[in-house]
């Protein structure tokens, strides 16, 4: 694909993490199932594990398809994080002294799991089909 395809892909693609905002409003000014965030995480990671599924499984030629598997995988992400950073934010209103402390775990495990994905990514894609790291990713 040219360039500007490719960026456009990249684009919808990301999307979902520029609607984090709109994420929000919706999941606390409509309660799905009588729950504000559980709820809302689990459709989610529904959605991105099928999406994954697919990428993972599916010979995928159009890139057209492949981006909007994408832009529902990090829709399963970038819900999930949202979500979970308000519910770790309402634990830090309810004990402050703990609130850095928290930041500070969560982010240490983000790091840990990219540093981990970096290792391990590049031996996987080099030993098996490159999709087997899509099997991976599947929650």
């Amino acid at each position: 694909i040219d360039g500007s395809q490719c960026q456009l892909m990249g684009a919808i693609s990301a999307t979902p993490w520029a609607i984090k905002g709109a994420i929000g409003v919706v999941s606390d000014a409509y309660p799905l199932f009588g729950f504000h965030k559980s709820s809302y995480i689990l459709c989610a990671s529904l959605i991105g594990t099928v999406a994954f599924c697919l990428l993972a499984g599916l010979q995928i030629s159009s890139p057209t398809v492949a981006s909007l598997l994408f832009f529902f995988t990090n829709f399963e992400i970038a819900t999930a994080d949202l979500l979970c950073e308000g519910k770790y934010a309402e634990a830090m209103q309810a004990k402050p002294k703990t609130g850095s402390t928290m930041v500070s775990f969560v982010w240490g495990l983000i790091q840990f799991g990219g540093l981990l994905a970096a290792l391990f990514v590049g031996p996987i894609a080099d030993a098996f089909n490159p999709q087997v790291i899509f099997w991976l990713c599947v929650p």
